[in-house]
């Protein structure tokens, strides 16, 4: 049993708590930038079902780390799209494409045109910042079974929900946040006076979206001009709810598939990165991604080379 600190060591964590987390948040972790050094992964690139991950292009390296972890635990015969805000260097494209054979590159400011994403759709996607999401949300299940993720979400051990979701044809599946929804409070006023049904504690982070689960016509509803406040960042979030209640969505488990602010500061309890399926690193953790999932990771990586290269099956 851990005893409880004395008063003396409750002093020096009140006084060295936020410059230990001063010094995390803001320091350099080169081990962001070896995601590229680990054999290769090939994807299908005629794919049912792809990998979709969202970022700009400063963490580019990021998506690299949370698509090998992700692909580690998934079917084979998954595809790739990496979706990025920005320009990436050739050279930073020729590693992804080495990394991982067969994956799909596309720019954010294709889901920003209204003229592929149409009427109030497009018109959010046009105007507002974080628009871009639900557009291409939209857009892409309608063509494929999608398994999203954020670029700060690494897997660590075996999603059978996830894989049994994809074999099995759905239920869309969806991240849970343990605080409840964050959300549009304009959105979510016109939401409650539509009746529509919400699910309670959606993050926008990790969901899998069945093909054509998600209505085109709720969405026109729902964002009708001044029904969302343009200036929201979670806006999406306050449609995904609606859209994964509307598609009978299910909520993973909270146990193991983790989007907390457990030991943001030094002094606290971190996860057991060993009894969790994956954690989603939302900005307030976002150091831990890097001086924890990563490292863990990489060893896991390395172990699983050296068996392979010595017949260990």
């Amino acid at each position: 049993m851990t005893s409880s600190p004395n008063i003396f060591q409750k002093i020096e964590r009140k006084l060295l708590t936020k410059p230990i987390w001063f010094r995390e948040t803001r320091r350099t972790y080169p081990i962001r930038s070896q995601a590229f050094e680990f054999p290769p992964i090939a994807v299908n690139p005629m794919p049912e079902t792809i990998l979709a991950i969202l970022a700009p292009a400063s963490h580019a390296c990021d998506v690299a780390w949370a698509a090998r972890s992700l692909l580690h635990q998934l079917p084979s015969d998954l595809g790739l799209l990496v979706v990025i805000h920005g320009g990436l260097a050739p050279s930073l494209v020729a590693q992804f494409e080495r990394s991982f054979p067969g994956m799909l590159f596309q720019s954010a400011s294709e889901y920003r045109d209204p003229t592929k994403v149409p009427k109030n759709l497009g018109l959010l996607a046009e105007k507002h910042k974080i628009g871009h999401k639900p557009a291409m949300l939209m857009r892409l299940q309608e063509r494929y079974n999608v398994l999203y993720s954020d670029m700060d979400v690494l897997a660590f051990n075996s999603m059978p929900e996830v894989s049994n979701s994809i074999a099995n044809g759905g239920p869309p599946l969806y991240l849970q946040d343990e605080v409840g929804l964050t959300s549009d409070p304009v959105l979510q006023g016109y939401i409650r006076s539509r009746g529509h049904p919400c699910v309670e504690a959606l993050s926008g982070g990790f969901h899998y979206i069945p093909r054509n689960s998600f209505s085109f016509d709720l969405a026109e509803d729902l964002l009708q001009p001044g029904n969302y406040d343009p200036d929201c960042w979670f806006s999406d979030q306050s449609l995904l709810a609606v859209w994964m209640a509307d598609a009978g969505g299910v909520g993973l488990p909270l146990s193991r598939y983790v989007n907390s602010f457990d030991r943001q500061f030094y002094f606290e309890k971190d996860v057991d990165y060993s009894a969790i399926s994956l954690r989603h690193f939302n900005s307030p953790v976002r150091h831990l991604m890097y001086s924890r999932g990563m490292p863990l990771l990489r060893k896991a990586w390395n172990r699983g080379s050296r068996e392979v290269a010595a017949g260990v099956r």
